[in-house]
């Protein structure tokens, strides 16, 4: 195992979380589960580059008939993030969150790799109930993302 591997291993067994392993290929899988929902983060080491993804996963497709619905919302709700992004597959209709970290000018340590992987949690688990309330027909994409925001949002950085 790499460097990279051993961290992560390390800062899963400090948590008490249990994490599985890909048998061959450099990617770990933990469930995570919050009163919003459960999901599945997935973590992949890409080790030439010295980067680590953490990414979780909606549980469920977004159906085809909310595809462009849930577009503005990840476009209204990835404006002003600072840490990461939502990303759609429109083929299959899977929506996640992707957290990332560069590491080639420097150590990896558990301390750079809670921030990674709290942000991505604590985010995703932020604008789950809007999510499910687009898909429910009860709020617009721009409603969803306000009501997330007015919790969170403390500074405007617009001049």
């Amino acid at each position: 195992m790499n460097d990279l591997g051993n961290t992560i291993l390390e800062y899963f067994q400090e948590k008490g979380w249990p994490l599985q392993q890909h048998e061959t290929e450099p990617v770990y899988r933990f469930n995570y589960e919050t009163k919003n929902a459960s999901w599945a983060c997935f973590i992949r080491i890409n080790e030439h580059l010295k980067q680590i993804i953490c990414v979780s996963v909606l549980p469920d497709k977004i159906p085809a008939d909310k595809h462009m619905i849930m577009s503005e919302f990840i476009t209204r709700a990835n404006w002003g993030l600072n840490i990461g992004n939502f990303e759609f597959d429109f083929e299959d209709g899977e929506l996640r969150y992707k957290t990332s970290l560069d590491v080639s000018k420097s150590d990896f340590t558990t301390g750079l790799l809670d921030p990674l992987i709290m942000a991505n949690l604590v985010v995703m688990d932020d604008y789950l109930p809007g999510i499910k309330a687009i898909l429910a027909g009860l709020q617009t994409p721009e409603d969803a993302v306000k009501s997330v925001r007015a919790d969170i949002d403390k500074f405007d950085f617009r001049f």
